[in-house]
């Protein structure tokens, strides 16, 4: 009787222990996260869910560490910052790190991001992606937006606070039509950094629609890199190819 009591204790132990470690499952995202002695305090091989609770600093896992999954994060309800940046991500969720002021993502694959509920959202880089519609109407402290080179079709910033934004980039978008805001007079006169396809509107809603697609034969025109500036081919780089038609094209080529 007294073995198959203590049996049974270890076993609701080690489910205990089991159930207290957070599911990272992108092995190098969690490797990153090990080796930062602040996240990792006890410097064991895994991430419990009380260090991810009660970390408040910054999660960076920026340049080229080839994360396609951040599952985990979410567990880092108190983090300030994320960046992540250049990476392989194709989503992103962080609907439930609601005291984060800052997100750095541009440069991946992401086509569908879910911020959820962050009035604190002050920041965000999301160039380089490959959104189509971005509502950030929910975030009246928002400052700094660059959504350029992504395949926008739907913009929407009129959060009733544009005027408190500082800086706002939305180029290289050639299906965006229209972006609304709060006032188009402010916008048009202080936002410059927007394709002359574009315009600012209150009301969207009937504005943004496709162009019948051209049949002619795309050429490359133009190669940036993933902060947007003009370059020349470079070998082992991530790079966009600005193709004549509009469509953009992120490439890496390896140097043999």
């Amino acid at each position: 009787m007294k073995k198959s009591i203590l049996c049974f204790a270890s076993i609701l132990f080690i489910f205990g222990v089991s159930a207290q470690i957070v599911n990272i499952p992108d092995s190098t995202f969690k490797t990153l996260l090990l080796q930062n002695s602040s996240i990792n305090s006890n410097m064991d091989t895994e991430i419990q869910l009380s260090e991810a609770n009660s970390y408040t600093g910054v999660i960076n896992v920026t340049n080229g560490f080839t994360i396609a999954d951040m599952t985990g994060l979410e567990e880092f309800t108190q983090i300030t910052e994320l960046h992540c940046a250049v990476n392989a991500l194709t989503q992103l969720d962080v609907s439930n790190n609601l005291l984060v002021t800052v997100i750095s993502c541009y440069g991946n694959n992401i086509s569908s991001l879910i911020i959820g509920n962050n009035p604190n959202l002050t920041e965000l880089s999301l160039n380089a992606n490959l959104l189509t519609s971005l509502d950030l109407s929910s975030y009246p402290n928002l400052t700094v937006l660059n959504c350029s080179l992504n395949p926008l079709i739907e913009l929407n910033v009129a959060n009733g606070n544009n005027t408190n934004m500082t800086s706002f980039s939305a180029m290289l978008t050639p299906d965006l039509q229209c972006i609304q805001v709060d006032d188009p007079a402010y916008s048009t006169a202080n936002w410059t950094d927007i394709d002359t396809s574009a315009i600012f509107s209150l009301d969207c809603s009937s504005t943004n629609s496709l162009d019948v697609l051209s049949t002619e034969t795309k050429e490359l025109i133009s190669i940036i890199d993933l902060m947007g500036r003009e370059t020349e081919f470079k070998p082992n780089i991530p790079l966009i190819y600005i193709y004549s038609d509009g469509t953009r094209e992120r490439v890496v080529k390896l140097e043999e």
